[in-house]
């Protein structure tokens, strides 16, 4: 989470993140060249946090 989440969507409450602001992430990360299984992964660490 803070290798990743945290650097990209910094100080922002968890209530202002939209599924936008998701999708955008989600996309910036498999640019990066990560892997969807990590994608998914990080999807459902923040659907457990939101």
């Amino acid at each position: 989470m803070e290798k990743h989440i945290t650097p990209y969507f910094g100080l922002l409450p968890l209530q202002a993140i939209t599924t936008k602001k998701l999708d955008d992430f989600y996309n910036y990360k498999l640019g990066m060249g990560l892997s969807s299984k990590t994608i998914r992964e990080f999807h459902n660490l923040l659907r457990n946090c939101i």
